[in-house]
């Protein structure tokens, strides 16, 4: 009976851990073709970031990984903001964002180079 018991408290437990993490809300991607920057602002609120934040951010261009960068917290209880230098795009080309909450959830985005 106690083994049954200690068993239900460590669901409950691990549940409602993973019920307060959550994937990033939104991404917006924004890329400057003069100064040919991608800004990557990323919405993840965040009770505690050293504890609960996105923890890897993965970029693509044309579906092919250009950016990987992981993370051991989030400076900001609200977002995490990204700046990347990406040279050679052109008219039509697709770059992707990727985001993981290092608790739960994956959160993608994309933006068409115009």
């Amino acid at each position: 009976m106690r083994y049954f018991l200690y068993s239900i408290i460590t669901v409950l437990l691990l549940s409602n851990s993973v019920a307060l993490a959550h994937p990033a809300k939104e991404i917006i991607l924004k890329y400057d073709n003069e100064t040919k920057l991608l800004s990557v602002r990323i919405a993840h609120d965040s009770k505690d970031f050293n504890k609960h934040f996105i923890e890897k951010v993965w970029v693509s261009v044309n579906k092919k990984e250009t950016v990987v960068q992981g993370f051991s917290s989030q400076d900001d209880l609200e977002k995490l903001e990204l700046q990347y230098k990406i040279f050679n795009l052109k008219k039509g080309d697709v770059i992707s964002a990727d985001t993981k909450c290092n608790i739960f959830g994956k959160k993608a985005a994309s933006l068409t180079i115009e």
